[in-house]
C-alpha cells in the first residue's frame, strides 16, 4: 500500500514543523537545511521538482522552500502540484535567475512569498516563521470550523446538553412530516 500524505493540520504542537527544501544546487540545500535545523525545524530536501513532489506525496510537509529555475519540474510547476497534493502546505519561491516579476507572479498563483538570492539568515527565518504562522492559523481555523459544525449540526443552534440534543433529534425526525 503506498504511503498516504498526512494533512499539515494534523501536526501537534509538540512536533516541530517540517520544511522541504527543493533546489538543484546541493550547497544551497545543505546550507538551508543546517540553518533550519539549528532553529528547531525538521528538514527534508530534494534535488529537483520531481523529487520534491515525491516527498510531498509521502510526508507531512508544512512549508516548501523551492528554487524557481530547475530542470524538468521548475518551482512554478511544483507550486501548482503542491496546491493539489498538499493544499495546506505553504510554498516560498527562491529566485536567483528569474526576475522579481516572475516571483510576484508566483505569489499571485498562490506562493506565500519569495526569497531573492543572495538572501540573509534573518530574512530567511522571518519569511519561514511568517509562512508557518499563516499555515498554522489556517489549520486551526479549519479545525475550529469542523468543531463548530459538529456542535451545530445542520442548525444554527449551539448546544450539547441532553435535553437540547433530544429536542433537536425530535425536530429532525418530524421535519419531513406534514403533521
Amino acid at each position: 500500500m503506498p504511503d498516504e500524505p498526512l494533512p499539515p493540520e494534523t501536526a501537534t504542537a509538540l512536533e516541530p514543523p517540517t520544511i522541504l527544501v527543493v533546489d538543484d544546487e546541493p550547497e544551497l540545500c545543505l546550507a538551508l537545511s543546517k540553518l533550519l535545523r539549528r532553529n528547531g525545524y525538521q528538514v527534508l530536501t530534494a534535488g529537483n521538482g520531481e523529487e520534491g513532489l515525491d516527498v510531498l506525496r509521502r510526508h507531512e510537509v508544512h512549508l516548501v522552500l523551492s528554487d524557481l529555475v530547475m530542470p524538468k519540474v521548475d518551482g512554478l510547476d511544483l507550486l501548482k502540484a503542491a496546491q493539489v497534493v498538499s493544499p495546506g502546505t505553504e510554498v516560498v519561491i527562491i529566485t536567483g535567475h528569474g526576475t522579481i516579476e516572475t516571483a510576484v507572479g508566483a505569489m499571485k498563483r498562490g506562493a506565500y512569498d519569495f526569497l531573492e538570492k543572495p538572501f540573509t539568515t534573518t530574512t530567511t527565518l522571518n519569511v519561514v516563521r511568517k509562512a508557518l504562522e499563516k499555515q498554522r492559523l489556517r489549520a486551526e481555523n479549519q479545525a475550529l470550523r469542523r468543531q463548530l459544525e459538529e456542535i451545530q449540526g445542520k442548525w444554527d443552534i449551539i448546544g450539547k446538553s441532553r435535553p437540547m440534543l433530544a429536542t433537536l433529534e425530535t425536530a429532525r425526525q418530524v421535519a419531513a412530516s406534514s403533521a
